[in-house]
């Protein structure tokens, strides 16, 4: 089954296209990806089930890149160490 794909329009006037324009860049990511993540977070909180299902795996996943690239650099005994503390 091919992938189904939406596309959403939407005015962002007084400066807020530049806003959202710096801080995707910021957080290294697409505009479009940017405004994806912010729709499902609102979603999170106001406790859309699914929204936290989606959230908790990406978290889960960015948790273990970030540990990840935070033991890359240490040592094998650090390494140890830190995955035992």
């Amino acid at each position: 089954m091919a992938k189904q794909e939406a596309r959403f329009t939407f005015e962002a006037t007084n400066g807020l296209d530049r806003m959202i324009e710096q801080r995707a860049k910021q957080e290294g990511v697409t505009v479009s990806e940017y405004i994806r993540e912010a729709i499902v977070l609102e979603m999170f909180f106001s406790g859309d089930v699914e929204a936290m299902t989606y959230v908790v795996k990406r978290v889960g996943k960015r948790m273990k890149a970030a540990l990840v690239d935070r033991i890359a650099g240490v040592d094998l005994k650090e390494r140890v160490e830190a995955l035992t503390a």
